[in-house]
């Protein structure tokens, strides 16, 4: 910033503040005694006169936060020259920046946040509080400017794992009367409690209601022990969903930093805080503040032995609680507690001593209601016209709400890492242009690896993943970039460190895109789900298969006709179906117990499989039923020969709990498309002339069509 002459350091009416020809109306000290340049070159917040709509002035944390090499990348231009075209609410930088000195000129001050660009052109977003300190046309505003840039960019990443978290993150809050309400902060799982995270606190019986009434007591029993006692919770129950069927679901919270954690309630006021230091006794009378002091944005508290307050200040007396003339002609002591009156007082006199400014000094303090607040304190000494300090001027600013507002993310990172790692689920981070990724610990974890044995590049997942799944999976993240989706999910396989394969559900948010829509930054978590496909694998072939004989069942013997049936109008070609029934099975199930029965079709079904190609299909339909698939068949011969060959491994008797057992089959043929041409038509025809078999005598087999039987009838 331009130099000024030592004479002109204290800011009087009407002085420019770095020689630039802004006027300071409003800043100016009585006498111009004060030294308001060195508070505002010296404070750590980036502070700009704004005056006529463009910045007049700025401080070096302002050129900072801007990344500006000079003054004048930032003087002589309007905020919305210094923004992009749209805020992130979708208004026009320039009418929002018309609405907000409106709004100033009513109240006297706005805050609010914004979006200004570096001079590199970098987003930078900005907490910012506007003063007006002047009136008229000329109408001078200091506007102090918070970056909080990082803490946007951590919300974005919050809101992008709240979309895919697998699961649901909540967290337990007391109401001043002591009940206990529930707050849902996002995840998959919250529409299935009936419950959405814009929803308001509710009670905790309600929160649960959809748990399965035989779990309730269970579920509420062990919650409020583990609340009561501090420690983990854990525990499985079902939910009974409006749709209908009941699913599990795991629950669990941490003690510390988790969805069980208490946090404290932060109530945001204004005020300041008033210091004392002994008065100098240098020959100048020290000057008492004037009516200028109100504008102040730090709302200026003079101190010596009493409070002479101006009359404007109605913010020192909201903090005290006290009105104007109980605050006049009272010491510290007299005004605030004891530890605040005596910290006041180590300050103030290390102020006299040195003669110095102290900047930046935060404190927590009971305001007069007993409300806990953050106050943000500037002090420096009144001089006489020798330069002798004679006084001390200060000011507060009620920065509660920026702490919450530094809080606000650690708490979101902790409540996060809780809810991920309690999923099991791991994170990504892809940077599209320049393929760069980062992969969480516990990403690399779920593969059984340690954190330094896998390198955060995309080739090492290209790597893992099951070469028959790899195309796909790329494929659908691709496809999300060029159809302008937000959110991508997929199911693929990858090779764990001790060589087995594991089933990861991945699911992936765009949270950033450059202005032609294009992905610029992909968040993700990956999720181990080879238990739930080993389950699934495992109830579909109970729902496809025989119990007993492990079988194809009718369903599934169905489904693969049809596809047979396709397959060979494509090829030109024919499919044999044979419907199979065990002669005298009855008469040996009825002869012995039933369990001995049993063992007779497993084995009769074993002997049978055997006989057939890897392609064909035996399925049990019922009882001692069975049918035969055979596709691809170029003609009737072929599927003779095959019933021969079963009738034939069917006639050796069946060793049986010590006994031998004979019995044979009546084999019924049909075939696609010259018998029929669809699946009803065959079993049908096929069951019959399978009839027609056993009214032959049994042990032989016939055709649907009449063609020569088996040689055995």
């Amino acid at each position: 910033m331009a130099k000024v002459p030592p004479e002109n350091h204290r800011l009087t009416e009407g002085a420019p503040l770095n020689g630039t020809g802004a006027s300071s109306r409003g800043f100016s000290a009585p006498g111009g005694d004060v030294d308001f340049r060195t508070l505002f070159e010296t404070s750590s917040d980036a502070m700009l006169v704004l005056s006529g709509g463009r910045f007049m002035e700025c401080n070096p944390a302002a050129l900072a936060l801007f990344r500006a090499d000079c003054p004048e990348d930032i003087l002589e231009k309007s905020p919305s020259e210094l923004s992009p075209f749209l805020q992130p609410d979708g208004m026009p930088s320039a009418k929002k920046e018309t609405e907000l000195l409106q709004a100033a000129r009513g109240s006297g001050s706005a805050a609010f946040e914004w979006l200004h660009f570096t001079k590199r052109g970098d987003p930078l977003s900005v907490e910012a509080r506007l003063s007006l300190c002047g009136s008229g046309n000329g109408e001078t505003c200091l506007v102090v400017l918070r970056d909080i840039t990082r803490r946007k960019m951590k919300d974005r990443w919050i809101e992008s794992l709240s979309s895919t978290l697998p699961g649901m993150l909540f967290q337990v809050k007391l109401d001043p009367s002591g009940e206990k309400r529930m707050v849902c902060f996002g995840g998959t799982l919250a529409p299935h409690f009936g419950f959405l995270p814009e929803h308001a606190r509710i009670v905790r019986e309600e929160f649960f209601r959809n748990i399965s009434p035989g779990d309730l007591p269970r579920v509420i029993g062990t919650f409020d022990e583990a609340m009561e006692n501090r420690c983990a919770w854990k525990c499985d129950f079902r939910l009974d969903l409006p749709q209908g069927g009941p699913f599990l679901r795991r629950g669990d919270h941490s003690a510390d930093g988790g969805a069980g954690r208490q946090p404290p309630v932060a109530r945001v006021s204004r005020g300041c805080d008033g210091a004392e230091g002994p008065r100098g006794t240098a020959e100048g009378p020290a000057r008492a503040p004037g009516a200028d002091l109100r504008h102040h944005p730090r709302a200026p508290c003079p101190q010596g032995s009493s409070f002479p307050v101006p009359p404007g200040q109605r913010g020192f007396r909201r903090f005290c609680e006290q009105a104007r003339g109980e605050i006049l002609g009272k010491g510290p002591y007299e005004v605030f507690g004891p530890e605040l009156a005596e910290l006041v007082f180590r300050e103030d006199r290390e102020i006299l001593r040195t003669g110095e400014t102290k900047m930046d000094l935060e404190r927590r303090v009971q305001d007069g209601h007993g409300r806990l607040m953050w106050l943000k304190s500037c002090k420096g000494p009144i001089r006489n016209s020798r330069g002798e300090v004679v006084g001390i001027v200060g000011g507060n600013m009620d920065i509660t709400a920026v702490k919450d507002a530094e809080e606000a993310p650690r708490e979101s990172e902790a409540r996060w890492k809780f809810a991920l790692e309690g999923a099991g689920a791991g994170v990504w981070d892809l940077n599209v242009q320049s393929g760069d990724i980062f992969f969480s610990k516990q990403w690399k974890a779920l593969l059984g690896y340690e954190d330094h044995e896998i390198r955060n590049c995309l080739e090492e997942w290209k790597r893992l993943i099951h070469p028959e799944d790899a195309e796909a999976t790329f494929r659908q993240i691709e496809l999300t970039h060029e159809e302008n989706l937000d959110v991508c999910t997929a199911e693929f396989r990858m090779k764990r460190k001790d060589g087995e394969w594991a089933w990861i559900l991945g699911m992936g948010k765009v949270v950033e895109r450059d202005a032609n829509g294009k992905p610029l930054r992909v968040i993700g978590t990956h999720t181990d789900i080879t238990e739930r496909k080993n389950a699934e694998r495992i109830i579909f072939h109970q729902a496809t298969h025989d119990a007993l004989t492990d079988l194809a069942n009718r369903s599934l013997f169905n489904d693969r006709l049809g596809m047979a049936m396709a397959e060979a109008r494509r090829c030109r070609k024919k499919v044999g179906v044979i419907f199979l029934d065990l002669d005298n099975f009855k008469k040996v199930n009825d002869a012995l117990r039933h369990s001995a029965g049993d063992l007779l079709l497993v084995s009769a079904a074993e002997r049978m499989r055997r006989t057939l190609r890897d392609t064909d299909t035996l399925a049990r339909i019922g009882g001692d039923e069975f049918a035969f698939l055979f596709p691809l068949v170029d003609e009737r011969a072929d599927m003779e020969a095959v019933a021969d060959r079963i009738l034939e491994t069917l006639s050796v008797p069946f060793p049986i709990e010590g006994r031998e057992f004979a019995i044979s089959g009546s084999p019924g043929i049909c075939l696609f498309p010259d018998d029929g041409d669809d699946a009803r038509t065959l079993l049908k025809r096929s069951d019959m002339a399978m009839y027609e078999a056993k009214r032959a005598g049994k042990n032989t087999w016939r055709n649907w069509t009449g063609f020569p039987c088996s040689s055995r009838g």
